[in-house]
């Protein structure tokens, strides 16, 4: 088995988006295309999946590239829009109440 080269590219997709990191095929339940946003700068790395519809355009780069790409582009994997009204600190609070008991037979999973 031959390992596939690393590709990197900047993907454009609905809904005026723009990603950039290396790219793969993934399959779970179909086929997707894997993005593996690398960590930049302040910027946090992280993996999101396309299904082949959201992708309009698709330019394949060098690693260096993509790097700038990925440092201009500041893309997060989720933001405090996605998750509405709640924040970081309020997620953090309900995870603490909600594993705080006395005994493994009352955990809430």
């Amino acid at each position: 088995m031959t390992d596939s080269p690393d590709l990197y590219a900047i993907l454009e997709l609905m809904g005026r988006q723009t990603i950039a990191g290396k790219v793969s095929e993934y399959s779970l339940g179909g086929t997707f295309v894997r993005v593996d946003v690398p960590a930049v700068g302040g910027n946090v790395g992280f993996t999101k999946l396309f299904g082949a519809q959201a992708i309009y355009g698709m330019t394949f780069v060098d690693r260096d590239v993509c790097l700038a790409a990925v440092e201009k582009l500041g893309r997060v994997p989720v933001t405090v829009y996605d998750l509405g009204a709640v924040t970081a600190e309020a997620v953090k609070q309900r995870l603490l109440e909600s594993t705080r008991v006395d005994d493994y037979d009352e955990l809430p999973f």
